[in-house]
């Protein structure tokens, strides 16, 4: 998946949280570890994309805090949850492009 391989910040590797699980299988483990490294220094900085909805897509088992997984199961409750297009949105603005299983083609 381009958006987390090639990904310059966090929040351009944070797209691939838009996209079906399935198609990133290949890169889970590198998409763990970049979450449980990063998750608290996210919370504490609260960057924009980092929002309810974005959390929600987080695999539960990633969260290894008790209490927190506790809050993100309130928030998929609640239905914090965004669609892959909104998410991609989020970090490619509103240009209009296609989405793809390997990135975003985007056109002017």
């Amino acid at each position: 998946m381009d958006f987390f391989v090639k990904g310059v910040d966090d929040e351009q590797k944070a797209a691939v949280m838009g996209c079906n699980k399935a198609q990133w299988r290949a890169i889970r483990e590198d998409v763990k570890e970049w979450v449980q490294a990063n998750w608290w220094r996210w919370k504490e900085e609260k960057p924009e994309w980092f929002d309810l909805a974005w959390q929600s897509k987080v695999p539960k088992e990633w969260i290894t805090d008790v209490e927190e997984r506790a809050r993100l199961d309130e928030v998929r409750e609640k239905g914090g949850r965004r669609s892959s297009v909104e998410m991609i949105k989020g970090v490619f603005g509103e240009r209009k492009g296609r989405v793809y299983a390997e990135g975003v083609e985007v056109v002017s």
